[in-house]
Order: structure tokens, then C-alpha cells, then sequence
């Protein structure tokens, strides 16, 4: 009984050869995750550029942006852009970005109207 007590007690040794093992295979599950994680984020990036022309032709088409006003914007931004524009009112999403120096008849404006010939708001 005594022998198996000591058997049961006795630590294992770990050789040069065991760590060299374990560390190949660390090395080897180390460069699988990350070949994973650049395959993924490759996908994520192109999923993002996908998103990024969808929504320019978007709010291209629901508003008076052009594709060159939008080109630079990031797909935040650009969502953002988009979320404003769905809660605006229908008859409201043609909001001219900068002065345009003319009056639109449905510019829903309620605190006065621009005047062109004197550039300047009246109420």
C-alpha cells in the first residue's frame, strides 16, 4: 500500500521535450486563430464597403445628396444621414445642404422664410 500511496504523490516530471511539445503546439493554435480572425475581419471589411455603397445610393435617392457629397463619409456617418432623413416627413427630405440663395415653397421652415434679394431671414 505504501508504494501505490507514493506512486499517487510522487509529481510529474516535465522534460525539456514536453514544454518544447506544448509550446509547437500553442505556437500552432496561435496561428490558426489568427489566420481566423484576418479571414473574418477581411469579411467584416467588405460587408462594411457593401454597406457603405448601399447606403450612399440610398440616400442618394430619398434626398438631394449627391455621390460625391457622400463619398468620404464614414458608414456611421452615413447611417446617421440616413436615420435623419427617414424621421424627417416626407415632403421634407429635399433639405438643400449650404445656401442654395433660393426659396422652396415647401421648405418647411416655420420661423420665418429666406429672403434672396436681401440674403437674409424674414420673419
Amino acid at each position: 500500500m505504501t508504494d501505490e500511496k507514493k506512486e499517487e504523490k510522487s509529481p510529474e516530471v516535465k522534460t525539456d521535450a514536453y514544454y518544447e511539445i506544448r509550446i509547437s503546439e500553442l505556437q500552432r493554435q496561435l496561428r490558426e486563430a489568427q489566420e481566423e480572425l484576418k479571414t473574418v475581419n477581411d469579411e467584416l471589411t467588405l460587408i462594411r464597403r457593401n454597406d457603405v455603397d448601399k447606403l450612399i445610393e440610398e440616400i442618394g435617392e430619398i434626398s438631394t445628396f449627391t455621390e460625391d457629397e457622400l463619398k468620404d463619409k464614414s458608414r456611421e456617418e452615413l447611417l446617421l444621414i440616413r436615420a435623419t432623413i427617414d424621421k424627417a416627413p416626407a415632403g421634407r427630405r429635399g433639405i438643400q445642404p449650404g445656401n442654395t440663395g433660393k426659396q422652396s415653397p415647401e421648405s418647411g421652415l416655420t420661423a420665418g422664410k429666406w429672403d434672396a434679394q436681401k440674403q437674409e431671414w424674414v420673419i
